[in-house]
């Protein structure tokens, strides 16, 4: 039981030591050995200590959710996702903003990948408004549209996000799609 901010920084600490460098690599679409995720999950307990003592921040509830969708716990880490962004507080700071709106983003990723698209749209948009200037979450909002029907915002958002990040190649990707969409059989 964590009873104080410096007992707090040191699990933190701790934390951090276990899940960042995995998580990185699992961010840049690299799959984790068996060894990284077991690393990963021994991180949970030191994670529920942590939101216990502090309830309201945001970025215990993105790291745990990341943690349970890297195990393999989607249903989990999405309520990890949607409880950090319900009891979260207000952005107050640039960190703030960006945390929410990168848990906002694993909230539209988990509905794309459940194929809801107008959820997995309302989220990315939401991210949107609080990191303009992430291309991954834009080359994603582009897919979500792409797979509604609406391939004009799919083509907005792939040349958007390869305005924000040339080398971006999920946009890339989408925008291939796009002008193959056009091209008469």
């Amino acid at each position: 039981m964590i009873r104080n901010g410096l007992e707090f920084d040191v699990v933190n600490e701790q934390v951090k030591k276990l899940v960042v460098p995995p998580l990185t690599k699992d961010a840049q679409g690299q799959n984790l050995t068996p060894e990284e995720v077991k690393k990963v999950v021994s991180a949970l307990p030191m994670l529920s200590q942590m939101r216990q003592y502090d309830p309201t921040n945001l970025n215990i509830y993105s790291l745990q959710g990341k943690v349970l969708r890297v195990a393999g716990k989607q249903e989990e880490s999405f309520k990890a996702f949607k409880d950090g962004i319900a009891l979260a507080l207000q952005p107050r700071t640039e960190e703030d903003r960006w945390v929410r709106a990168d848990v906002l983003g694993e909230i539209g990723r988990h509905h794309y990948r459940l194929s809801q698209l107008p959820e997995s749209i309302q989220a990315l948009e939401a991210a949107i408004q609080l990191d303009p200037n992430s291309a991954e979450l834009r080359a994603l909002l582009g897919r979500s549209y792409w797979y509604a029907g609406d391939k004009t915002k799919a083509e907005q958002n792939a040349v958007d996000a390869l305005a924000l990040d040339s080398q971006n190649t999920n946009a890339r990707t989408l925008l291939n799609m796009v002008l193959k969409g056009r091209q008469a059989p």
